[in-house]
């Protein structure tokens, strides 16, 4: 009997490591994509020991087919992935609206290479994503993130389908994400705006001077003192893309 019971904990900490796994092993800007293997797995690894030793055992798998354990198991890793993709969606956002900013500066030429992906990605948009990061931990908001994992095995326990409705919250959050990120960078846009209009006048009053000499050292001098003026009031709005996150989490399981 207690050999059986063990053998059904196993399981359940398979299943639940099975859900873990997109947030822990994946090559976006997630908090653990730097991570060293080792540590991502240790971390894995103990979260699935602590919520299989807190939860109650629900489910005998010892009567369900392979067939069938094979199909909770795809189930498992569907909710992992569209809890991934409440950080892609910010990581996205705030990329896109990074590339953005770094095209009106002139860094448009420039770019940082991800050894993860081997793939060119914006400079200022890398910066805003780390700083994100970091503001995650600082702000304490990976505490909120864990107690929304830890509701999602509560709300949607192992071996449970999803409530109907979960697919209908991806894309307002999506559109959520790339709102505040558009309110991130919106200052600084605004500001290379005005510059781009003065620099087009002067570029038909004085058509002789060659404007886009003097322009470009001009634009990312005013964008880099623009961005670091309006830095600070970044963080409120790194709080609501936070906060988005996390309401995606819950609202997705159900809660």
């Amino acid at each position: 009997m207690l050999l059986e019971t063990l053998s059904i904990r196993v399981l359940d900490g398979l299943l639940v490591m099975i859900r873990f796994a997109p947030l822990f092993f994946s090559s976006s800007m997630t908090p653990m994509a730097r991570m060293p293997q080792l540590a991502k797995v240790s971390m894995m690894v103990s979260f699935s020991i602590l919520i299989v030793t807190i939860l109650p055992a629900e489910n005998d798998w010892f009567n369900v087919s392979l067939l069938e354990f094979l199909l909770v198991a795809a189930n498992e890793l569907f909710i992992g992935v569209m809890l991934l993709f409440g950080f892609i969606a910010a990581q996205s956002a705030i990329m896109t609206m990074g590339r953005m900013i770094e095209m009106q500066i002139g860094f448009g030429a420039a770019g940082i290479i991800n050894p993860s992906t081997s793939q060119s990605e914006s400079v200022i948009g890398t910066l805003l994503t780390m700083v994100s990061v970091f503001l995650m931990f600082l702000l304490m908001v990976d505490h909120s993130l864990i107690t929304s994992l830890f509701t999602s095995f509560i709300v949607t326990p192992v071996g449970n389908l999803l409530y109907p409705d979960a697919l209908s919250v991806m894309v307002p959050n999506l559109a959520a994400q790339f709102i505040l990120a558009l309110l991130l960078v919106l200052p600084v846009s605004l500001g290379l705006l005005c510059l781009d209009l003065v620099i087009g006048y002067l570029a038909k009053t004085m058509p002789q001077m060659n404007i886009y000499f003097v322009s470009l050292p001009l634009k990312i001098g005013v964008g880099l003192v623009v961005f670091s003026l309006v830095a600070p009031t970044m963080i409120n709005v790194f709080k609501r893309i936070f906060g988005t996150l996390n309401d995606y989490w819950l609202n997705f399981v159900g809660v």
